[in-house]
């Protein structure tokens, strides 16, 4: 753990305090660099212009003392991390509005290949399949999956990415301690990216309140912890479609992936591919979309891929498939359920394995 030095202890009293945000704090670093000294003069308080929120959350926090949050903080391994220090994420110092100061849990934040996976917690079976599909091989390939912890797609991308032995990073509005993971049900899914090398952030202190403001504040987290963002499903007003604006002022490339017309969860999705998002729909869009962040990463990725096998189920519907075959025929001959021979199908096709060449018709290629 880094040393407490009083200008450690007032950043984190500034931190917690409520109705504080980044910005504000930002602006009183620039201004005051001994934050501690800052503290003591309240007289200064007016000269930075906060509200009377403000300041009555910055009193409540200055009366609280810090000792019972550092006791628990080193306990459950949570980190605090100002910009200044070697551990603070670089990435992080570069996007517009960075975060004043960073509380993390778990492995440390590297400049590693790294996908944001994001989307509505209304998730639809076509929306699970698909984050499942592209956490899983982006995973294999060794991309580190950035997502946000939240019911839905979000949870979905978490899980499989640990399925498949890779590493995730959840950002959450909240606080990172046990008592403040938001929703609580995720709690044992933190639990899980904690056991399998994954890291918990956020820039909201333990034990404070969460807000519905820091769900959309976050979002801006979540795409510059990545080299690309891929939106799966939301609607229009998704805060999935927050973390892509976010993305595309942070220079990042932004996937979408397409989905049906009649579904509200991919209003916002095929709204993006208008646009101007890029389409995602195979591994290679998603590979592409890389190359355009860093090619030699992207290029090392896709030799990576090129060697993995396919799973045994896979393996097992690609021998089927040396000519042309309806899934019905697939079905028959597989001795397995509709739903399990269509669910492999897809992500063969996902992969770039397989291809329709007809009505419910398909081929290996």
């Amino acid at each position: 753990m880094l040393p407490w030095t009083p200008h450690r202890q007032a950043t984190y009293q500034l931190m917690r305090a409520e109705n504080i945000g980044t910005r504000t704090i930002t602006k009183i670093v620039e201004r005051y660099p001994d934050l501690s000294l800052f503290l003591r003069k309240p007289m200064q308080w007016k000269d930075i212009g906060l509200t009377d929120a403000q300041t009555h959350g910055l009193i409540a926090s200055l009366n609280t003392p810090i000792e019972e949050d550092l006791t628990r903080m080193e306990k459950e391994g949570v980190q605090f991390l100002l910009p200044s220090d070697d551990a603070f994420p670089a990435r992080l110092r570069q996007i517009p509005s960075p975060p004043a100061a960073l509380f993390v849990r778990g492995a440390p934040l590297e400049d590693t290949l790294a996908v944001a996976i994001v989307g509505t917690r209304k998730k639809t079976p076509y929306g699970e399949r698909c984050a499942t599909f592209f956490a899983s091989e982006l995973a294999h390939i060794g991309a580190t999956i950035v997502s946000g912890l939240a019911l839905g797609l979000d949870g979905v991308a978490h899980r499989a990415t640990i399925e498949a032995s890779g590493t995730t990073i959840a950002v959450v509005p909240g606080g990172i301690d046990d008592r403040s993971i938001v929703p609580q049900s995720h709690l044992p899914l933190a639990k899980r990216i904690l056991d399998t090398r994954g890291t918990l952030c956020s820039e909201r202190a333990p034990g404070a309140t969460t807000f519905p403001f820091d769900y959309l504040h976050r979002n801006r987290l979540i795409a510059g912890l990545a080299d690309a963002v891929i939106v799966v499903e939301g609607d229009h007003d998704s805060g999935a479609l927050v973390t892509a604006r976010h993305a595309l002022e942070q220079g990042k490339e932004v996937l979408a992936i397409p989905g049906s017309i009649w579904s509200t969860a991919s209003r916002g999705t095929n709204a993006l591919i208008r646009d101007g998002a890029v389409l995602c729909a195979t591994m290679d869009d998603a590979l592409n979309a890389l190359k355009l962040r860093d090619p030699h990463r992207a290029r090392e990725a896709a030799r990576t891929r090129e060697i993995l096998p396919a799973s045994p189920e896979e393996a097992e519907v690609l021998a089927l498939l040396d000519t042309p075959t309806l899934l019905d025929d697939l079905v028959r001959k597989s001795k397995k359920s509709p739903g399990v021979i269509s669910g492999i199908v897809s992500v063969l096709e996902m992969k770039g394995r397989v291809i329709a060449v007809g009505p419910r018709t398909y081929a290996r290629i």
